[in-house]
């Protein structure tokens, strides 16, 4: 029996879903990023890639810190798919791709904070959030007309919504503000808080001085970043270098790696 070839979408269609997507995808994020949740980042794709439908779908992802209590993998992300809304995919490997998936069920596109109360609640049972059946609000042949009207509702340019018409810069900004918020809130404890004593390589502390000049060319913490890497530099110049064991670092074996093939 011939199979039906998949339905095209006109590449305009395509596009102001993913861009209406993106929108969505950040307000769901700016409700994560209320109760705490940190995610690293936002990415949509789908429609129209190789002049096949395609299914559209956003993903977020988050800080390995926080996909360490979800997983006991960091291939975790939290997806929306345009036919059967969001799922927890707890195994993102290809040999376990959605074999983990835990669906929402809710409803095609359901409040930004019915998202977040799904991951909080994922935090607690991360195997039994939500459901294990797929379920679907669309079919491919539906029309996206009635999904872009609802979407659209996400955008900054309705009634009462103000932000960048471009989702990747309301997204850079929401997360801005939150670990600003954070930030602030974690330099300012009580002031009999322990302190911790980490043992690092010279060699570790240089580059993480490194790494915080560069999020310091990229801040948008009101000099947070820069103040808390000048204290740490005034304490790492004032340390005793104390001869240790060599410890495992992955950093070291992944600057190592890339250095090589940096040179080949």
């Amino acid at each position: 029996m011939p199979i039906d070839p998949p339905r095209a979408v006109d590449p305009a269609t395509a596009r102001k879903v993913r861009n209406l997507l993106g929108h969505y995808a950040t307000e769901v994020a700016a409700a994560l990023f209320k109760e705490g949740v940190p995610v690293r980042g936002i990415s949509v794709a789908g429609l129209c890639a190789d002049d096949e439908a395609g299914e559209a779908e956003a993903y977020l992802r988050f800080a390995p810190a926080y996909t360490r209590v979800l997983s006991e993998t960091n291939e975790v992300a939290l997806t929306w798919n345009d036919r059967s809304g969001w799922l927890l995919d707890l195994d993102l490997s290809e040999e376990g791709y959605r074999s983990r998936a835990r669906w929402l069920a809710d409803g095609l596109l359901p409040t930004p904070d019915r998202v977040a109360t799904f991951m909080l609640t994922a935090c607690l049972a991360p195997a039994e959030v939500g459901s294990s059946h797929r379920p679907f609000y669309r079919q491919e042949a539906d029309s996206h007309e009635p999904l872009l009207k609802q979407l659209a509702a996400f955008h900054p340019g309705s009634t009462g919504r103000l932000g960048y018409n471009d989702w990747t810069r309301r997204f850079r900004a929401r997360q801005q503000d939150a670990y600003q918020r954070w930030i602030v809130d974690d330099l300012t404890p009580d002031v009999n808080a322990p302190t911790v004593n980490v043992s690092l390589r010279t060699s570790e502390a240089k580059a993480l001085l490194r790494a915080l000049e560069l999020a310091e060319a990229h801040d948008g913490h009101r000099g947070l970043v820069g103040a808390l890497a000048s204290d740490l530099r005034a304490r790492i110049e004032k340390a005793d270098v104390v001869p240790t064991a060599p410890q495992p670092s992955s950093a070291v074996e992944l600057a190592r790696e890339q250095k090589t093939n940096r040179v080949t």
